[in-house]
């Protein structure tokens, strides 16, 4: 059963972290300017935020573990920091917990808090795809998401949330999470093999002229392709 409750407060609580009024760093008091809230998020739009935190939170937290212990695994060894394969495996993880910041960011976003202000990250379509076939049991996603296109700052972190909710919605029920992009006319369809309900339009409006589109077997949106970096 959906406990929509308990994700948000689990986001809450990043939230919180963030807000505090000040971080000491060796006994310096540094000033963090404080959260301005953000307008009130739409119950559709923090319903699909509540969706994604419960299947994701579990997979952001693994991931921030298994970095911790490859940091603490550094830091143990003499002479780590002249190992190249050791300091790849940091390198890459120090990545995936930038990405993962980002996540808790936007999943606060959708829940009405805008931690991530005008941070923006081009891979997050990316990022959030392999976070989420994590989060489902390892599910393969195909084709690999490494092929999905980088976005530009206008994109913000709505493209990402709204494509997210669908592949989750969509590709609930499916052995894998397939997507699949085309272009035409200036415009960009990213679906995901499945079916899924309609899209609140609440969900969509978070993509300035987004619109769901369907058929027998594929399912998400198409947008402006501006949103996009192009190759």
């Amino acid at each position: 059963m959906r406990n929509e409750p308990f994700a948000r407060a689990r986001v809450a609580e990043l939230v919180d972290a963030m807000d505090s009024k000040s971080i000491s760093r060796k006994g310096v008091g540094v000033r963090v300017p404080s959260l301005v809230p953000a307008p009130l998020a739409h119950p559709n739009v923090r319903a699909g935020a509540d969706e994604l935190a419960l299947v994701l939170l579990p997979a952001l937290h693994g991931v921030l573990r298994d970095a911790a212990r490859c940091f603490d695994r550094a830091a143990a060894t003499p002479d780590a920091w002249a190992d190249e394969r050791r300091m790849r495996d940091v390198a890459s993880r120090s990545r995936r917990c930038h990405q993962v910041g980002w996540c808790f960011g936007l999943l606060a976003a959708a829940s009405g808090v805008d931690v991530l202000r005008a941070r923006h990250e081009p891979d997050g379509l990316r990022a959030i795809l392999v976070l989420l076939g994590d989060a489902l049991d390892d599910r393969a996603i195909e084709p690999h998401p490494s092929e999905l296109p980088r976005t530009r700052a206008r994109a913000g972190w709505e493209l990402a949330f709204v494509f997210a909710v669908v592949a989750l919605r969509v590709s609930a029920h499916e052995a894998s999470i397939a997507w699949r992009m085309t272009e035409r006319d200036n415009r960009t369809t990213l679906c995901v093999r499945g079916r899924a309900p309609d899209l609140p339009r609440e969900l969509l409006a978070l993509v300035p002229g987004a619109r769901a589109v369907r058929d027998e077997r594929w399912f998400g949106l198409e947008f402006d392709t501006s949103l996009l970096e192009r190759s």
